[in-house]
């Protein structure tokens, strides 16, 4: 068996492939995502038939041609539309397929759909919680990866059994699943230890078997690579020499490396001392003049390139490089034009899974097209004019019957008089409602007559010539389900070659209009996120009902066609209700099909005369809350006159469930979006994980990720001038951002430490007695008390914290905010039983919470155990590290990332919470929690930190005996246990409600909080 691909990459998939192949004998067999076929073709050894779906055909051919064999044979095909009948084979094989789209849950479907009863499903993906740790460089080509549970749950909702089993490369590769027949598996840990357990930790790969029939037990498999060190005994000894010779070597590195830990702490002091001089520097007069010269260069960008170029041409000339990177020049101007003249529009209609435009397609039957029932009360009335046109008609309605929403729909048709003979197939479609004038009306009034006859609660006007993409109409309601301030909201148009067509609109001060985005790329970040526009074009449009008829409906000033749906995104705003345009609504639009293209003739001519009646009517409103055409572009498109724009830059995208330090920059995000805030969003790393990503853009906030926001440099220097605020997280970012920002721009600077990230650190050096984290405590205080002095206001969650840096750094404007907020304070209203066990909640990325772990487990729960031999600890949280999984055993569970939902129901069901910490700094999200939920709790000083006289409500300890003991207490104590948690209730309502937060943080931007907020 052969195959392109080497190394361990290949060891893994031969490892995987040779496991599913123990089940397919005799069997018939779809390997999807085939690759380059090697898999399928091991299959097929053993398989009475065996078929390989790859999405290339380049693949496919090449497949076909190494792999020619009887039963074998190869198909090009989506995975997410499997070219096979359903109920045709026993065995469906993918590995590392499913993390590579979003489009997840059609997979699974499709895979489940040519199952025949009792099939199994043999799949593939990486675990995100230990493929890409943070810190770990992201993986390009992942689109969405699934942690253990996300990818169980998938798997649950279309299988009756399923059986998970973990990946782990060595020299080869071991397969290990879970329950009595796992080994015991010892891996090695720093300090010459080791960790012993049940499963295998750090394993980066899940492999799941699902199937409504019954699974064998969940087998151990290895494989196991042999070379002439096994079998050849002259070979192993002369490996055994050069061994003796490596370790002389290293021994004598090792040495080296001693001679070096001296010199260590110099380096550091020297390092230290250099930060000094360069903040001295930065403060002198040269330093001044340079930074005003730097200034001088961004605002003039265009000229600073031109220079650039001109050093690095006369340095490559000298060097004699000047044409090999003529050459390279040339090649990178080709593939721009290959760009620009269509290469990306194919990939995104790949992405968007459009038809190629210059394909032809059949055009679907009338009786064949099914749409859902309209019950007695649908959300959603679909109105879609026609005069004439019916192909298209046909295919518009083919889209909605192809991928039917959630939401209850009723579908009606107005054709206006058009007299086409065709009309006839339209009457053949069931399930709609054809209205035909009696008389042609025109667009508006025809528009106007058929919301008449609707009785959903929204009215989605839909032109005839869309194709509406799959959840594009449940993501319109959604959103004005969820935005009570929403009248109108529109989806993202785009071309059907992918081209995107508008991302919402823009209306200048003259009432010219732009369609924002015309002829760009859609994935750009600036098209991809929720917000308040001008106006949107009515190819696509949701109105709520109530608000279209207390309206009168399009106005007829703008018969027959025109600015009407300008019109009405303006009146909806006079009545006090936002237009909103919604990314996640996707339609294609064959523009101009309706009423063509040329503005001298026909209905389109009205455009020119409609633009000056609308001009005319809001002439005040234009002059008062519009930019002049085509100025301050970024602001104009976001409704931003009048409204402040905050640039946030923290490390990555929020992930608010998973540390807590995202956490509380997402409350501090939404409380800003709630007072009508334009928040950017800059994570440093560049990634944007899709979920998360999807949840900061649905929310309205705009993630300038990679690659298509570029440099920082060159964004600040483009943009600089629209921002207003910027909420600069975390020191280790203040020091590369801040000199940036503030050559850039001139907004206001707010500094969020999230804790004292230099008393942290001595913290642990104390602790652990670290000579390096000792000094890096006091490099980081260096950079720190930099950030303090340079930036207009400094954030910290607690003021004990504050008042640390008011006397480290007098002259600091810092203030304390809320870290965290929450909307309900549950009273349980009855003792949970004491078998509801301990609960730590932590994400183990994070140091202090592996040591707290450790001395819970070792020092602590044995305590406990020796007056209560049944207690039970749930370790839950992100990011478990090798030294925290070989901690579980009899009655210690480790969960692995947890959802929202599951988080809460522990919390309901667990008897108590404790927070060992023995070092960090800051407020801990895990100690609020408890807090809120009412769940007694019991910590250290550590955790008490930052929330003043905690120690008079519960146990505050860094005593194991002591601490064990106010844990036995609270696990037998009714009475105790009710009184604690009343008190830890109304503790955390009168810290952490959410208008304590959005006060302690618009005080921190310099702005007096008004009495009421938008809702978002």
């Amino acid at each position: 068996m052969t195959s392109a691909i080497a190394g361990q990459v290949a060891v893994e998939h031969h490892h995987r492939y040779l496991l599913a192949r123990e089940h397919c004998r005799g069997r018939d067999v779809l390997d999807v995502a085939a690759g380059e076929g090697y898999g399928t073709a091991l299959l097929s050894q053993v398989a009475r038939s065996a078929i390989g779906v790859e999405i290339d055909p380049a693949a496919v051919a090449a497949a076909a041609r190494e792999f020619d064999r009887p039963g074998l044979r190869y198909l090009v095909g989506d995975a997410r539309a499997i070219p096979l009948a359903d109920a045709t084979v026993d065995v469906v094989v993918s590995f590392e397929t499913l993390e590579h789209f979003d489009g997840q849950d059609r997979f699974l479907d499709e895979c489940r759909r040519v199952l025949r009863p009792g099939g199994l499903l043999i799949i593939s993906t990486p675990d995100r919680d230990v493929y890409s740790r943070p810190g770990t460089p992201p993986n390009p080509f992942h689109v969405r990866e699934l942690d253990r549970p996300e990818f169980e749950a998938m798997l649950r909702a279309r299988f009756a059994n399923i059986a998970v089993a973990a990946q782990r490369p060595m020299i080869g590769s071991a397969i290990v699943g879970e329950g009595r027949l796992a080994p015991r598996v010892f891996d090695t840990l720093p300090g010459d230890r080791f960790a012993a357990a049940d499963v295998l930790p750090d394993a980066p790969y899940l492999i799941a078997f699902a199937s409504d029939a019954a699974l064998p037990p969940p087998a151990a498999s290895l494989l196991v690579l042999r070379d002439d060190l096994d079998t050849d005994p002259a070979a192993r000894r002369e490996a055994e020499a050069r061994a003796a010779g490596l370790d002389r070597r290293l021994a004598e590195a090792e040495r080296r490396a001693a001679a070096s830990d001296a010199s260590l702490a110099e380096a550091e002091a020297r390092a230290a001392q250099s930060e000094l001089r360069l903040i001295a520097f930065e403060s002198s007069e040269v330093g001044r003049a340079l930074r005003r010269l730097r200034i001088v260069v961004d605002r003039w960008p265009r000229t600073a390139r031109l220079l650039r170029r001109g050093v690095m041409l006369a340095w490559w000339a000298l060097r004699g490089q000047l044409p090999m990177r003529l050459a390279a020049w040339r090649r990178a101007r080709r593939l721009r034009q290959d760009v620009a003249g269509g290469a990306f529009q194919a990939v995104i209609r790949d992405e968007l899974n459009l038809p190629d435009p210059a394909a032809r397609r059949p055009l679907p039957a009338p009786g064949a097209i099914r749409l859902p029932a309209a019950g007695e009360a649908p959300l959603v009335s679909i109105l879609i004019p026609t005069y004439g046109q019916v192909d298209y008609t046909l295919r518009c309605l083919a889209s909605i019957a192809a991928a039917p929403p959630r939401a209850g729909i009723e579908v009606i048709v107005a054709e206006d008089a058009s007299g086409d003979p065709g009309l006839a197939r339209l009457r053949e479609v069931p399930g709609i409602v054809l209205r035909e004038n009696p008389e042609n009306l025109g667009f508006l009034r025809s528009c106007n007559a058929a919301a008449e006859a609707a009785r959903g609660r929204f009215l989605l006007f839909l032109n005839n010539d869309t194709e509406v993409l799959p959840g594009a109409i449940d993501a319109l309601a959604d959103l004005a389900l969820a935005r009570p301030d929403a009248g109108l909201v529109g989806a993202r148009l785009v071309y059907p070659d992918g081209r995107l067509q508008e991302a919402g609109g823009i209306v200048w001060q003259d009432a010219s209009a732009w369609n924002y985005g015309r002829f760009q790329d859609p994935r750009r970040p600036e098209f991809n996120y929720v917000r308040e526009v001008d106006y949107c074009s009515g190819a696509a449009i949701l109105v709520r009902r109530d608000v279209f008829e207390q309206l009168g409906g399009f106005d007829e000033a703008f018969v027959p066609a025109y600015y009407e749906d300008t019109d009405l995104a303006f009146r909806i705003r006079a009545v006090g209700l936002r237009t909103l345009y919604q990314p996640a609504a996707v339609v294609v639009h064959h523009e101009g099909v309706s009423h063509g293209t040329d503005t001298e003739s026909g209905i389109k001519a009205h455009q020119v005369a409609n633009a000056a009646v609308m001009a005319d009517r809001w002439r005040g409103v234009l002059q008062a809350g519009h930019y002049p055409n085509g100025e301050q572009v970024m602001r104009a498109r976001d409704r931003a006159h009048g409204r402040p724009v905050v640039l946030v830059i923290d490390d990555k995208v929020l992930e608010p469930d998973r540390d807590a330090g995202s956490r509380s920059t997402f409350e501090h995000v939404r409380a800003l979006l709630r007072e009508g805030w334009v928040v950017k969003f800059w994570p440093d790393n560049g990634a944007a994980p899709s979920g998360y990503t999807a949840a900061l853009q649905q929310m309205g906030v705009e993630v300038l990720h990679g690659p298509w926001s570029g440099r920082f440099a060159d964004w600040i220097g483009v943009h600089g001038g629209m921002i207003d605020h910027v909420l600069l997280n975390r020191p280790h970012l203040g020091a590369t951002y801040l000199p940036l920002i503030r050559a850039a721009c001139r907004a206001r600077v707010v500094f969020y430490g999230h804790d004292l990230h230099f008393a942290r650190l001595r913290r642990e050096a104390a602790v652990t007695g670290s000579a390096l984290s000792a000094a890096s405590a006091e490099s980081m205080l260096q950079v720190e008390t930099h950030l303090w002095r340079s930036c207009d206001t400094v954030l910290y969650p607690s003021e004990e914290e504050a008042a640390e840096v008011r006397r480290l750094s007098p002259r600091a404007n810092v203030r304390a905010v809320t870290p965290y907020c929450f909307d309900a304070f549950p009273r349980p209203a009855a003792v949970p039983a004491a078998t509801g066990g301990i609960l730590f909640v932590a994400g183990f990325a994070h140091p202090p919470n592996v040591d707290a772990a450790a001395w819970l487990v070792r020092e602590i729960l044995p305590l406990v155990r020796a007056e209560l031999p049944q207690a039970r600890l749930t370790l839950a949280g992100s990011h478990p590290t090798s030294e925290v999984l070989a901690l579980r055993g009899a009655g210690i569970e480790v969960t692995g990332a947890i959802s929202a939902e599951d988080l809460a129901a522990r919390y309901a069901a667990a008897r108590l919470a404790v927070v060992p910490l023995r070092f960090g700094a800051g407020v801990k999200l895990k100690v609020v929690e408890a807090l809120q939920q009412g769940l007694p709790l019991v910590t250290t000083p550590v955790g008490a930190q930052g929330l003043p006289d905690l120690a008079q409500i519960l146990p505050v300890t860094g005593d194991a005996a002591a601490f064990a003991a106010a844990a036995v207490r609270l696990l037998r104590d009714d009475a105790a246990w009710m009184a604690q948690s009343a008190a830890q209730s109304a503790y955390a309502e009168s810290m952490f409600s959410r208008e304590a937060l959005r006060e302690s943080l618009l005080g921190a931007f310099g702005v007096v909080p008004a009495k009421t907020s938008l809702a978002a």
